[in-house]
């Protein structure tokens, strides 16, 4: 197998295969945490296709056997524990327990390392799709679980300072599937996916494809199993030592500025009031 990682190569070569292989793509990079444990028989009644499809995408992808092939994404979630065992690492590390200022010198070498690797063609192009999506559309929903709860809030509280048509999904994640439900092709998601996934952001982003409303997906990698359903994929580096997100806030303020740019009459005058509003109420001096 020429590439390493299973799900970037089934992204690649998915949109010229055949269209019973096509539903098998589909499947596999939707439920790419199941797959490790299935047998041939299993995953071809489960996509709704035939057993020989499953062989043959095997073949094609350079595979002797469906073992090898379903090893790959057995190693996918490896790789996840492994990610997260190396943050729990980090911080029993007591090796420079003598410099005080260590950890401050790590975080800002790894922020600014990250920073660096997620700045890529990639992400430019679909940050400029993201912008022309955020611009174009009536409603802009946000999304995010676990800690992505606050870059979710964080894009809120920013856009949502001149822009009035912005909404915030994670403070209610009970009735989340209700509105998401309701939602209209003139509306946008802006989802926060990053490892370990969360299911319940798979369901809401297959429930959004069927609808045909786009998702702008924040995530770290390609194999996330959003990917398939997003209308545009911002692709960022994540820390692999500690948990650090910086490229994430960094995206979401150039998206704000860029979006502050393109409505500068109205973003400014909107800021102003607000400023006014809050120096009148005595909030801020």
């Amino acid at each position: 197998m020429k590439n390493h990682n299973i799900v970037d190569e089934l992204l690649k070569i998915k949109a010229e295969l055949p269209k019973k292989q096509k539903i098998l793509c589909d499947y596999l990079l939707a439920n790419r945490q199941d797959i490790g444990i299935l047998t041939v028989k299993e995953l071809a009644l489960k996509a709704n296709v035939g057993t020989t499809t499953v062989m043959r995408l095997t073949k094609d992808l350079g595979y002797q056997n469906f073992s090898d092939f379903r090893k790959e994404f057995y190693n996918l979630q490896v790789d996840t524990i492994n990610k997260w065992d190396d943050v729990q690492k980090s911080f029993s590390d007591s090796s420079n327990e003598d410099n005080q200022f260590q950890s401050i010198h790590q975080v800002w070498e790894e922020g600014i390392n990250n920073l660096a690797h997620s700045l890529n063609a990639n992400l430019i192009e679909n940050f400029t799709k993201a912008i022309q999506l955020l611009n174009s559309v009536r409603k802009i929903n946000i999304y995010g679980a676990r800690p992505y709860k606050a870059t979710a809030q964080y894009l809120e509280l920013l856009l949502g300072e001149y822009m009035p048509n912005v909404y915030q999904l994670s403070n209610d994640s009970e009735s989340v599937f209700d509105k998401v439900l309701q939602f209209d092709k003139d509306e946008v998601l802006v989802l926060f996916s990053f490892e370990p996934y969360i299911k319940k952001t798979l369901e809401m982003a297959k429930i959004l494809k069927e609808k045909e409303v786009p998702i702008i997906l924040f995530t770290d990698q390609l194999s996330c199993p959003l990917v398939p359903f997003a209308e545009c994929i911002l692709q960022v580096e994540v820390s692999r030592k500690y948990y650090s997100i910086l490229p994430v806030f960094a995206l979401i303020e150039a998206i704000v500025l860029e979006l502050g740019k393109k409505n500068s009459e109205v973003s400014l005058k909107k800021i102003k009031e607000l400023v006014k509003t809050l120096k009148e109420s005595e909030t801020i001096i």
